[in-house]
């Protein structure tokens, strides 16, 4: 018995054993994973990134959640969608995940009632690891976001209404443009008659209310206008029909006036027609041999024309001047007549005496005018608003506009490549949302896919640029029937290049702007590098390199990179390698490069990031930036991976920040 008892005894023991080397061993694995980057990976994504929503209407967006990390681990994780046009939080929501299962979250959008332009929402994760015994975590938050573009506008009624109104506006604008400018003409030449017909003070008295009834409906059309362009649909339909009355009415009085003045003026010229004729006549009786009769009846008609003249400038009705003008030319036909009977006579040796006075009477003519002025309908203007303040949305101005070109964020080499590619996607977050307060809206991250025309350059109509955070380790495989996206880690850096050509040209497609600007981390800034030397930097805005081991990498880091690493990434990397050659042996800085160089940890007898070398990082034509920090080595913490952080080093995040925001002559953009 005792026997038996000192062997189970021994079981136990060896049990326990077992047991305490299988936590040992676990706990001992799962610490060496979170040193090899196996902690939590977080993604986000949503089935419709724009919607097309006319006023009063709504549609829906659902958002897919995922978390994977050690299956010990629970993940902490808080959503929050918000409308960051307005700088509203519409929902903030506490969650757990222990499985990789995906989560959804579904947000329904409303139009607005007016107005036309585009809102932007944007969903982000936020999650963390609760460390336990067998949970090892480093217990960082990892973040994730998805911006969603919401273009909205008119409905098919409102649409309509609008180009009915556009039209009509227009139309009674160019022609109460037509009518005020020639009235003010009738004012003018009114004015030249007030002290010579009693018929002008009654057009000034005419022409006066016309001009301020036209002004007063010009001022309506203003609001109109107004109304138009903010959209105002349901008061500018009540208000078209009076407006279109009111125009009618005053045209009318115009036609009216302008008759009666144009047959007025008219006559007044008529009857300085009909003075010259009659001077011409008199001067011709005058000369003429006559009976002594028909002399004295000659003096005496001159005399009337004469003292007619005379009074002819004074305040007088047209028809009293008409009916003496008519009595003179009555007069002097009545005389030429009786000249036909004395062309015979033996008495006509006469000659009359008094002297014809000069006709110094000018006319007036109405002067008309085809002058169509033509107002500037601008209809509703698109409004983009960000964080409340809102403005103007980007036309084609903006294409060729260097302060609203997006800003691409790459990331470097992974140095596990059984890690996610999502894992990458991290490096940047933090300083791209940083970044959006100094007026970068943060875009989440941008993968090569189909593009779609219905959606070009839907994140470039905000007023303000977009950053996005793109990945070479993801690629599109397409099939005649659906595209995939796909993960690919041991890749050449030239596939990388060539696959980073399609992220660029996504990048401007989406913006529908020229160019882009490139913040890259590690291998990345290589990948940046030979995109340039394979296709050229017509693209590119400028060139941002954080701790890019331009000259290659040596020492420990070439020794370990490929251990979990893609050894094809390494040794493209390595300083003797053909492609470190070919890079610098014919590469050409035309366009502006940043280069950052992280110092201060001793690496290969001089100085580095923990990485790379000072002197491997060093580029030549570029504007060299030398930041210093410290490693440790014992807890495999390097100033490397720190650099893009811009808590552990905002001078980083001030160097590109300054960057991205100048121009050729230094200036800041």
């Amino acid at each position: 018995m005792r026997g038996v008892s000192g062997k189970g005894a021994w079981i136990v023991v060896i049990a326990i054993i077992v047991i305490l080397l299988i936590l040992f061993g676990t706990q001992l694995y799962l610490y060496i994973n979170l040193l090899l980057g196996n902690d939590l990976i977080v993604s986000a994504g949503i089935d419709k990134e724009n919607l097309f929503i006319t006023h009063g209407n709504s549609d829906n967006v659902e958002f897919k959640i995922q978390a994977s990390a050690n299956p010990f681990c629970t993940s902490e994780c808080v959503s929050k969608f918000s409308d960051i046009s307005s700088g509203n939080v519409i929902e903030t929501t506490n969650f757990n995940i222990r499985l990789p299962d995906p989560q959804y979250r579904d947000y329904t959008i409303t139009a607005p009632k007016k107005g036309e332009g585009q809102m932007l929402y944007r969903f982000e994760l936020e999650c963390k690891s609760v460390g336990n015994s067998l949970c090892r975590t480093s217990k960082e938050t990892k973040k994730r976001s998805v911006l969603l573009a919401v273009n909205y506008g008119l409905n098919p009624e409102e649409q309509t209404l609008k180009n009915n109104s556009e039209s009509k506006i227009s139309y009674w604008w160019s022609n109460i443009s037509n009518m005020y400018s020639n009235i003010l003409n009738f004012n003018s030449a009114s004015d030249q008659l007030t002290n010579k017909l009693t018929e002008a003070q009654i057009f000034k008295v005419k022409i006066s209310a016309l001009i301020t009834d036209i002004g007063n409906y010009n001022n309506s059309l203003v609001n109109l206008k107004k109304e138009l362009e903010n959209g105002d649909f349901t008061i500018l339909n009540l208000e078209l029909n009076d407006s279109e009355s009111n125009f009618n009415e005053l045209k009318t009085r115009y036609e009216n006036l302008n008759l009666t003045i144009y047959s007025n003026f008219s006559l007044y010229n008529s009857i300085i027609d009909n003075l010259t004729s009659a001077k011409a006549n008199l001067e011709s009786l005058k000369n003429t041999n006559v009976t002594n009769e028909t002399a004295i009846e000659i003096d005496k008609i001159i005399k009337d024309f004469n003292t007619f003249i005379t009074s002819f400038n004074f305040l007088d009705s047209l028809t009293d001047k008409n009916i003496k003008m008519n009595s003179i030319n009555l007069i002097v036909s009545n005389i030429f007549d009786i000249l036909n009977n004395e062309n015979n006579s033996s008495l006509a040796n006469f000659m009359a005496k008094e002297d014809v006075d000069a006709v110094n009477i000018t006319k007036i003519f109405l002067r008309y005018t085809n002058y169509s002025d033509s107002i500037l309908l601008e209809g509703s203007e698109k409004q983009c608003c960000f964080f409340g303040k809102c403005e103007e949305c980007c036309n084609e101005s903006c294409k060729e506009d260097a302060s609203k070109y997006p800003i691409v964020f790459l990331h470097g080499h992974d140095f596990n490549k059984a890690v996610s590619a999502e894992s990458s996607l991290d490096d940047f977050s933090k300083m791209q949302a940083k970044l959006e307060s100094n007026g970068y809206i943060n875009a989440g991250s941008i993968l090569i896919g189909n593009v779609n025309p219905e959606y070009k350059g839907m994140l470039g109509i905000p007023k303000y640029p977009v950053s996005v955070i793109a990945s070479y380790y993801f690629d599109i495989y397409k099939n005649t029937k659906d595209s995939v996206i796909v993960q690919t880690k041991a890749d050449s850096i030239d596939t990388y290049a060539i696959r980073f050509k399609d992220v660029i040209e996504t990048a401007k497609y989406k913006t529908n702007r020229n160019k882009v600007t490139i913040v890259a981390h590690s291998m990345g800034g290589l990948v940046a590098r030979r995109y340039i030397q394979l296709f050229g930097s017509d693209s590119i805005s400028k060139l941002i390199l954080i701790g890019t081991p331009n000259k290659g990498i040596s020492g420990s880091t070439l020794k370990y990179c490929s251990l979990l690493g893609s050894k094809m990434e390494c040794n493209e990397m390595n300083k003797d390698s053909l492609f470190i050659n070919k890079l610098n042996n014919d590469f050409r800085l035309d366009i502006p490069v940043y280069n950052i160089v992280g110092i201060g940890c001793e690496m290969e007898s001089e100085t580095g990031d923990g990485i790379v070398t000072n002197s491997s990082a060093y580029l030549e034509g570029a504007e060299n930036y030398f930041v210093e920090g410290r490693c440790n080595d014992g807890k495999f913490e390097f100033i490397h991976a720190n650099l893009v952080d811009p808590e552990k080093f905002p001078e980083v995040y001030d160097i590109v920040n300054n960057s991205i925001r100048e121009t050729d002559n230094n200036s800041k953009i």
